[in-house]
């Protein structure tokens, strides 16, 4: 009886603990939405098109059945 006593409030030890981390999680603000890692993110997506933009032009213009 002692044993299943102990390993019940060992197991409501745990549930507690989890409970904490998970509200703890929550709590804190995600690195991923703030404001200097989207205005980044904007920033890499603008490269990325920009890229884009001068490889098609440089094909376009230096391709001569293009045109």
């Amino acid at each position: 009886m002692e044993e299943q006593e102990e390993l019940r409030a060992r197991n409501r030890m745990e549930e507690i603990a989890f409970d904490v981390t998970l509200r703890q999680s929550y709590e804190r603000e995600d690195e991923r939405y703030s404001t200097a890692s989207q205005a980044r993110d904007w920033l890499i997506l603008v490269a990325i098109g920009a890229a884009h933009f001068a490889w098609m032009l440089m094909v376009f213009l230096l391709e001569p059945g293009i045109r």
